[in-house]
């Protein structure tokens, strides 16, 4: 009977391993791009206005979708009409902060002509003193534009598609070996029993994959898209799902060890002989409290800087560089707090002999 449990329980965790890699899967195929070889074009034009019809020429490398914005101070105008090649365009989104407009319009690629391009400008019922123009073939990028928030107009080619798919099959399989790790981690490493380590690998994924799935459905069917590079989506879903299940395996031990001791506490109270299951920590998590707590506090701080420039290091590689400074600041500070200690530290040693 004992056998057929356990058995059913491996057949279990292995389904809800392919299930949970499968729609992951299935998101890395909408969202995640092997080479994101889009021309990431951003004309930013400010020019200063004398009446209430403007004409400005702008270049245009691509036959593309765009996102005109156009700023300006809006105390004597109340409205503009924009016209690209003769065509109206279409007012998006309009947000007003203090006496500054800001104002976005779709120009939709059957109305652009590669190279130039003529933009009429018509305000009522008088003119700002000055506009400022930006259009963009895209929502957002970062520096090196792994990840871009872009307009819908977005092919692969059938052999990208098909190293696509080879790729997804990559981060299906480490997944499912993720799957397998963290469950062996929760019952080798924190001593907690199968069930439990199939509850936190559910929870972990189920959470992420959330997100990932939410971003993916909106991208499929939204006017935008979000694309990532395939290596930087593969290691942002194994990191975070990582760090999430570690955490939940980290609560549940601590959960367990708090219930035990309350087991305790009632058996000694009540005066019952009643046996309390052995719920011991781990070894590894024993021997680290105990050699942090024999650290001074001039050693923890340096472990913290430590840890920090690992991490940083990390973060500099992804080239998340504003997290990065931040974290190395509070580190340094730690730091030189540190030797500050130590020095002091030194020179009572130093008195004492």
């Amino acid at each position: 009977m004992q056998n057929k449990k356990l058995t059913l329980l491996k057949i279990i965790n292995f389904s809800l391993a392919g299930l949970f890699a499968g729609f992951f899967a299935l998101t890395f195929l909408i969202v995640a791009r092997s080479e994101i070889d889009i021309t990431n074009i951003k004309i930013e034009q400010e020019f200063a206005v004398s009446s209430s019809r403007v004409s400005k020429s702008i270049e245009l490398p691509l036959k593309t979708n765009y996102v005109l914005q156009i700023k300006y101070d809006y105390r004597n105008t109340d409205s503009e009409k924009l016209l690209l090649n003769g065509k109206r365009l279409k007012l998006r989104v309009s947000n007003e902060t203090k006496n500054i407009v800001s104002r976005y319009y779709y120009i939709d690629e059957q109305l652009v002509r590669i190279g130039e391009n003529r933009l009429k400008l018509q305000f009522l019922p008088t003119n700002p003193p000055s506009v400022d123009i930006r259009i963009r073939n895209y929502i957002f990028s970062n520096d090196q534009g792994n990840i871009m928030l872009a307009l819908k107009k977005i092919h692969l080619n059938e052999q990208r598609l098909a190293s696509l798919i080879g790729e997804a099959i990559i981060f299906f399989v480490l997944l499912c070996c993720l799957w397998t790790g963290l469950a062996w981690l929760g019952k080798k490493g924190f001593n907690l029993n199968s069930r439990q380590c199939i509850l936190n690998n559910v929870i972990s994924f189920a959470l992420c994959l959330s997100i990932f799935f939410f971003i993916a459905i909106t991208s499929y069917f939204g006017p935008f898209v979000f694309i990532v590079k395939s290596s930087y989506y593969v290691f942002y879903g194994l990191v975070c799902v990582s760090i999430l299940c570690v955490l939940l395996h980290l609560f549940s031990l601590l959960l367990i060890q708090f219930s035990a001791e309350d087991d305790l506490n009632s058996i000694k109270k009540s005066k019952c002989g009643k046996a309390v299951e052995n719920r011991a920590l781990p070894v590894w998590l024993v021997n680290c409290n105990d050699w942090f707590k024999m650290r001074t506090l001039s050693d923890k701080c340096f472990i913290y800087f430590v840890l920090s420039f690992l991490i940083s290091s990390i973060l500099l590689g992804l080239s998340n560089v504003n997290w990065a400074d931040i974290i190395m600041n509070f580190a340094y500070i730690v730091l030189v707090m540190g030797m500050v200690i130590k020095f002091v530290e030194f020179s009572n040693s130093k008195k004492n002999n």
